[in-house]
């Protein structure tokens, strides 16, 4: 067993540490952690795994507003391709779609917001037309929503699905033309 920590020695972050992540995103040779307890502010941090996955190699960070660091913590988040979709529990919530093409200067495109929400988690469709967010906690609904995200930055709430009125969508997660949420 081969124990993965890193401590960074380069300002503006030095002495930050990730040894313990909430959750972690693997996609297209790169890693990102989410929620590291001691990376403060706590986006996603993002490691390349390419050269030796064995040692990954700090490449950057996503910090989507920097200088307001309540509203930089990354609960869990989804990559495909270039394009990360990051999910923001806390702070008012909300989905972060940021272009992480040069993954040492992600950039945000848009951010989903809504009232009373505390989004837990995100998945994108196979067509890249809707992304799908679910809310642990908030107000607005523990259910599965559906974002029409064709004309990035402009998206709309276009459906809201709930399994039954007793159960909280805690994650949502896409294989083809199926979507699979877990309680």
């Amino acid at each position: 067993v081969k124990s993965f920590i890193y401590t960074s020695a380069t300002p503006p972050d030095s002495g930050k540490t990730v040894f313990r992540s909430h959750t972690v995103t693997e996609a297209d040779g790169y890693l990102y952690c989410n929620g590291s307890s001691s990376w403060s502010p706590s986006g996603c941090v993002i490691f390349s795994l390419r050269e030796d996955p064995t040692n990954p190699m700090y490449v950057g960070q996503f910090q989507p507003t920097p200088g307001n660091p309540s509203s930089n913590y990354i609960h869990d988040s989804y990559a495909r391709n270039d394009t990360l979709f990051g999910a923001a529990i806390y702070s008012g919530g909300g989905l972060y779609i940021a272009d992480v093409h040069d993954k040492a200067n992600p950039v945000v495109i848009t951010k989903i917001v809504y009232a009373g929400s505390g989004t837990h988690h995100a998945w994108r469709s196979t067509d890249g037309q809707y992304a799908f967010t679910t809310d642990e906690i908030g107000s607005s609904g523990q259910n599965l929503k559906v974002w029409d995200i064709s004309s990035l930055p402009s998206y709309s709430l276009v459906a809201t699905y709930r399994a039954s009125p007793d159960e909280v969508i805690h994650n949502v997660h896409g294989r083809g033309n199926y979507l699979y949420v877990s309680h």
